[in-house]
């Protein structure tokens, strides 16, 4: 190290910004060593202190503390470790300022203690302490350096020469810790030994120029890893002996802080965009805000809602304003004076509904909702009242309660009423609740209600039920809208709820709807049993599809029953068969036996019609001797042929009052798809085939051929 480089540990700790003494407690409390800063501290010239006090330090100490600044050093002896205490001091004017005292326990004297004391000045920062909390955090941590603990002071201590480009002349362990440094060689490698090397940027591109006075700065530096960080002390210049400048940097790692601050104004960014979302929200709607000082009830409107609504921003007495203006509805000034007195008893948040004029001098719904803020002694203090129009809900509520009423009278003779939320998929109290005889309470889950539901429909209704199959589709529709409001199946339900054995015909409503205060999809369902009004229109349209001498089904049932099976053919899979017959010579068995034996003919030949097919087929009379049948899943040609023939040979004659009546049917067939897949076209080219088996003579079968048409041509 060079000679001008060489400084003495005395110069150190004298031009210390901080005061600092060393102690001795025997008889008495002794000052055996200060500092300048420690008599400037109090107000003193150094040899003014030293005379003044005589080196009794207690009398520095305000009266009141020096109890506990004896038992602070007994403390600091005992424990073995640097002892952090605020104490008042008595200063040279008479005032009273705050010293920090930091304190470390040195070694026994003979039979006196010795220690060394930092102190700083903290009258200021004592009395901004709720304002400048952080910046007194950083301040309080000052040089606590005696000769021989030099490098346990708990901040950063970095000496350089105050040149053009600063020379790092020593640094201590914190210091290097701060810069993530273990081994003071290494840092000194990295940096080169300037004192620029170590910081991401200069303040103006040089550190300013130190005097004796204190120069409080912040900096960014890099790591040794070159991770980045802040840090921020206090610098003091002084002048060594040899004329050489020294400056003397305390300072401590202010990252934390820095980085707590870029949230804090990221924060006050976000909050600054979102009040002006907010504003231009407010301005693009019919919402309107205001601010009410609750213990005055004075009203502050935003300047956009006074100017656009020609009132004062600030409205005194509002209600006298509301009053002569007619802004509220006189049915509801009760509501108003209730509101205020809610405000200042501190309830938030308070909503109401009100009537209010609105711009076009008309009165409309409002809801309005105060937010109530209370001041540092938990007092309402201010409340932000925001009105939203609400003349659409209030119609979609007094038509709500219309519906109410409507199914309160419709769901009259009703055995199971139940409305469940579709979002908590429980069930939902309601005045309009019918549970069946025989429960005691309702299921209370919608799930497990659709599927005791589902298990108990008859399977083949289960199809009409097919949308509750899955609910979470169901859900999912209704939300999108691709579902209607209402869905009314009429199905037989197996249930021992309701009392009954076997299935019974219901008759289900599904009501979807939107809960008007919780905006939560709602399933209402009702149950009626039609069982017997179903079973007399099961009854009626049995009877309007059925032949009334035979009872086959008539022409219109069989229509619709071939056009249905036509709907689900597939080629090359199997055949369906249309079958053509009439009775051979009918009119002349009416004009021999009567037209009474004539019927029973025509009834013969149904029951044997009816004994050929099988349940799934379909047999009628289209009228007269004139019958027909429908076959499916017919696997070939041949069956189809070979059925016609059993058709022929079962008409052997029936016995009437003891007479045998000869009795022969002529059978014509069509196959689709390959004579056609209309009905119509089924049934002409049946009627070819039926035309050319009578011209072969009686009790013929004959299967259409296609070349028929060609020959006809």
């Amino acid at each position: 190290m060079k000679e001008e480089d060489k400084y003495s540990a005395s110069e150190v700790l004298m031009n210390l910004p901080c005061g600092l003494v060393i102690l001795e407690n025997g008889y008495r409390l002794e000052m055996q060593y200060h500092n300048i800063e420690m008599a400037k501290l109090c107000g003193y010239r150094p040899e003014e202190f030293k005379n003044r006090f005589k080196n009794n330090f207690m009398l520095l100490i305000y009266p009141e503390d020096r109890s506990a600044f004896e038992r602070m050093l007994e403390d600091c002896q005992y424990r073995m470790r640097l002892t952090d205490r605020n104490f008042r001091l008595i200063n040279q004017d008479g005032s009273i300022g705050w010293g920090r005292f930091q304190v470390r326990f040195l070694s026994l004297k003979h039979t006196k203690s010795v220690y060394y004391c930092t102190v700083d000045d903290i009258t200021i920062s004592k009395k901004r302490e709720m304002i400048i909390q952080k910046k007194t955090d950083d301040i309080k941590r000052h040089y606590r350096f005696l000769s021989n603990l030099y490098q346990n002071v708990p901040c950063g201590i970095l000496q350089c020469s105050l040149e053009q480009r600063p020379r790092i002349l020593d640094i201590n362990p914190r210091g290097l810790a701060i810069f993530g440094y273990k081994e003071k060689e290494s840092f000194l490698e990295k940096t080169a030994g300037q004192l620029f090397n170590v910081f991401l940027e200069e303040q103006d591109g040089h550190f300013p120029e130190f005097d004796e006075g204190k120069t409080q700065f912040e900096c960014r530096f890099r790591t040794e890893d070159n991770k980045p960080g802040w840090i921020g002390g206090t610098g003091q210049g002084f002048i060594r002996p040899d004329g050489a400048k020294v400056l003397q940097i305390a300072f401590f790692d202010i990252t934390d802080d820095k980085l707590r601050d870029q949230i804090l104004h990221r924060q006050q960014l976000e909050l600054e965009v979102t009040y002006a979302k907010l504003k231009m929200a407010f301005e693009q709607t019919q919402l309107l805000m205001w601010e009410i000082d609750v213990p005055t009830g004075n009203i502050i409107l935003q300047e956009e809602d006074a100017r656009k609504y020609h009132f004062p921003k600030l409205i005194k007495d509002h209600l006298a304003f509301t009053d002569e203006n007619q802004i509220i509805h006189p049915d509801f000034r009760k509501r108003q004076l209730e509101v205020l007195k809610r405000l200042r008893a501190g309830e938030s948040p308070v909503e109401i509904s009100m009537v209010v004029k609105g711009r076009d001098q008309e009165f409309h719904w409002q809801k309005i909702t105060y937010t109530t803020f209370k001041d540092e002694n938990g007092m309402p203090k201010t409340a932000i009242g925001v009105a939203q129009d609400q003349s659409g809900e209030m119609d979609a509520l007094q038509k709500y309660w219309s519906e109410v009423q409507y199914r309160k009278v419709q769901l009259k003779d009703a055995i199971e009423v139940l409305e469940y939320d579709m979002v908590t998929e429980e069930l939902k109290a309601s005045d309009l609740t019918v549970i069946p005889k025989g429960l005691k309470k309702a299921i209370p889950n919608i799930r497990d209600y659709l599927n005791h539901l589902l298990l108990n429909i008859h399977p083949d209704d289960i199809k009409k039920m097919k949308f509750l199959n899955n609910y979470n589709i169901l859900v999912n529709e209704l939300e999108a809208g691709k579902r209607g409001e209402e869905t009314t199946v009429e199905c037989r339900i197996s249930s021992p709820s309701f009392k009954y054995p076997g299935y019974h015909w219901m008759k289900a409503l599904f009501n979807f709807t939107v809960d008007i205060k919780t905006k939560h999809l709602i399933m209402m369902v009702t149950i009626w049993d039609i069982n017997k009004e179903k079973i007399e229109q099961i009854k009626l349209q049995e009877k309007a599809q059925r032949d009334p001498l035979t009872h086959l089904w008539n022409r219109e049932a069989f229509r619709l029953f071939v056009d249905q099976k036509l709907l689900r053919i597939v080629d090359g899979k199997s055949y369906q068969a249309f079958f053509l017959m009439d009775i051979d010579d009918f009119k002349s068995v009416n004009d021999t036996y009567g037209h009474g034996t004539g019927d029973k003919a025509i009834c013969f030949v149904a029951d044997a019609l009816q004994s050929q097919f099988r349940r799934e087929d379909a047999v009628a009379r289209l009228g007269g001797d004139e019958f027909v049948a429908y076959m499916t899943k017919v696997p070939n040609m041949e069956d189809v042929l070979r059925k016609g023939k059993q058709i022929c040979k079962s008409m052997n004659g029936f016995m009437d009052d003891g007479r045998v009546i000869p009795i022969s049917v002529s059978v014509g067939i069509a196959v689709a798809p390959h004579h056609g897949t209309v009905n119509s076209v089924l049934y002409e080219h049946a009627d070819r085939a039926l035309y050319y088996a009578k011209s072969l003579g009686k009790n013929q079968c004959q299967l259409f051929n296609p070349h028929w048409l060609e020959e006809s041509k």
